[in-house]
């Protein structure tokens, strides 16, 4: 018989972290479910804590596969789910007990495609506190709500704190070999919905490394920045809400190009001038934002700030960008 719930767990050489992680999934309190274990090439003995797992608990499943990174390794989970529903964990994070139970109880009573809940940021070395849980008050959101949610930052982009119905990706995968690609995911996820469900419960532990991927800058990282933003564009447009969400697509791209961008550059080692100018060029072209449309659009003070001087003139912009960076590194 097919559990009902199918959780994705890729891994890549995260051997210190994994056995706490699928303790916690297996310690849920909801237990019809099965754990797919995607070994995405570790070359650390991860397969030693999952194999393990497999022989004590039948409910989890693995599979190892050559590196091919974090969106391949989640699509051959989702080859391998027998699931009415899915749900996604890093091999780094940790759950509530009643992560699962919340979820799925909240889908299933509300009739509705997605339920997500907040995320409890833990440092690591650290556990997630899990004791202010939230009121547990509900928000209901259709389909362009909740895009407009996402594009606001009100739903965090990542693809973990929440329960979907397993038909959502019939069609639809993770495109393989970008960074940033939860955001570019889920403005292609969130239109197909009906019906998304927000929990005011912190029930996902999600662990804050200072050597992850996403905090260690890298050219490759930057390009991805600028391409996601117009595959994000894209998506929307093909499901005919562009224009609709023109002001929160804008306020997005800011904040993603002309916020954490420049902030990428300024913790880079070396300052991409070349980045800066195409950041530049698609903001002001391809996402028709203007350094006078800045005080219109919903923007935190600092992004509204640092986007103003990438929008400005360029010369003002290269001498705060430079400026930045080398404060960053004069230590």
């Amino acid at each position: 018989m097919a559990p009902l719930v199918s959780i994705i767990l890729p891994t890549f050489n995260d051997r210190t972290y994994l056995g706490a992680t699928i303790a916690a999934v297996l310690a849920q309190s909801h237990d019809d479910f099965e754990l797919i274990v995607v070994d995405d090439g570790s070359s650390d003995g991860s397969d030693l804590i999952y194999l393990a797992a497999a022989r004590s608990d039948a409910r989890v499943r693995h599979i190892r596969q050559a590196n091919q990174g974090l969106s391949a390794a989640r699509n051959t989970g989702l080859s391998l789910a027998r699931g009415e529903l899915i749900a996604f964990l890093d091999s780094d994070d940790l759950l509530h007990p009643d992560f699962l139970h919340a979820l799925v109880h909240t889908l299933q009573a509300e009739n509705a495609d997605v339920v997500v809940c907040q995320p409890d940021v833990f440092s690591d070395g650290q556990q997630p506190a899990f004791t202010q849980v939230g009121t547990g008050e509900l928000v209901r959101l259709d389909g362009p709500q909740a895009v407009g949610a996402l594009l606001r930052g009100d739903i965090v982009t990542n693809v973990w704190n929440r329960l979907y119905r397993r038909e959502l990706f019939e069609r639809l995968r993770f495109l393989p070999g970008i960074y940033h690609e939860d955001l570019e995911f889920s403005a292609r996820l969130f239109p197909l919905t009906h019906k998304v469900v927000c929990i005011d419960a912190r029930l996902y532990g999600y662990r804050k490394r200072s050597g992850s991927i996403l905090s260690t800058p890298k050219p490759k990282l930057l390009e991805d920045r600028i391409q996601v933003i117009r595959l994000v564009y894209a998506s929307l447009k093909n499901a005919g809400m562009e224009r609709e969400l023109a002001t929160e697509l804008q306020a997005m791209a800011i904040k993603h190009l002309g916020y954490y961008g420049m902030k990428d550059l300024v913790r880079s080692p070396k300052v991409d001038w070349a980045w800066f100018d195409a950041m530049k060029e698609c903001l002001v072209k391809e996402c028709g934002v203007t350094s006078a449309g800045l005080k219109s659009l919903p923007l935190p003070a600092k992004a509204r700030k640092w986007a103003g001087l990438a929008l400005g003139p360029t010369w003002l912009g290269r001498i705060f960008l430079a400026y930045q960076h080398w404060r960053a590194h004069r230590a």
